[in-house]
């Protein structure tokens, strides 16, 4: 939904994301990311997380304080809350935030500073919603054709809030 608001496009080939963090869901997300065309680089703390993340998707890596200093398309936090930070936002070369990180911002007057540099920042809240309304959804209804079709609708939900937020000149966190 971000890259369809922000750039025009429909998928992932060539799009180059850095992602913050290499534990599992960032494994995930690489798979996904990488069996969709994108150009994935990475860095963690952890080595040998780093290490198996390159081994099985042969990503490019860096260290841990040059993932800022990227030059992509997309930002993705998947590793500790507050990254996006007054210092982190200075260095942050993409177009757009998407992560699965809670709690990104370490305040919330950097998502009026995201605006300002002109980085579209989609909501943790929003796009990490789907495991919530998996759990819920399977729990209380054991139904998971029923989570499936929720969680396909947060594409619209994210484009609604993004032109909502455009039109009423606020950002994305409001």
């Amino acid at each position: 939904a971000a890259l369809a608001h922000r750039l025009n496009i429909d998928n992932f080939d060539g799009i180059r994301v850095a992602i913050q963090g290499a534990g599992s869901v960032a494994f995930a997300l690489t798979k996904q990311l990488t069996d969709a065309g994108a150009k994935i680089i990475a860095c963690d703390t952890n080595q040998e997380t780093l290490r198996n993340l390159k081994d099985h998707f042969n990503v490019e890596t860096v260290e841990a304080q040059e993932i800022y200093d990227v030059d992509c398309d997309i930002f993705s936090p998947c590793a500790l809350g507050g990254t996006i930070n007054f210092s982190s936002i200075q260095q942050i070369k993409a177009s757009i935030i998407a992560g699965s990180a809670n709690n990104q911002l370490s305040h919330p007057s950097i998502a009026t500073l995201l605006v300002e540099k002109n980085i579209l920042y989609a909501p943790d809240f929003v796009i990490n919603s789907g495991g919530l309304i998996n759990a819920a959804i399977v729990y209380d209804y054991q139904n998971p054709a029923l989570a499936d079709t929720k969680i396909n609708q947060l594409y619209s939900t994210l484009l609604n809030l993004f032109e909502m937020a455009s039109k009423e000149k606020v950002n994305t966190q409001e």
